[in-house]
């Protein structure tokens, strides 16, 4: 069965969405790898990957709800 131009369509905006959300997260880690960050930054970097993670899932379906 062929897919729609509109699947493929959404196929390319979640892979899109998810390589940035990836690229993110990879600057998220490059600035913990430094070192020297307050407990407070480091928390917040932490959250921030979190939250990133989670949207991905949510992306590729893999969050439930």
């Amino acid at each position: 069965m062929p897919i729609s131009g509109d699947e493929l369509e959404r196929t390319r905006k979640r892979t899109t969405s998810t390589n940035m959300k990836l690229l993110y997260l990879d600057r998220l880690s490059a600035l913990l790898d430094k070192g020297g960050l307050v407990p407070d930054v480091r928390g917040d970097i932490a959250r921030r990957a979190q939250s990133v993670c989670d949207s991905i899932e949510n992306d590729l379906g893999l969050r439930e709800g």
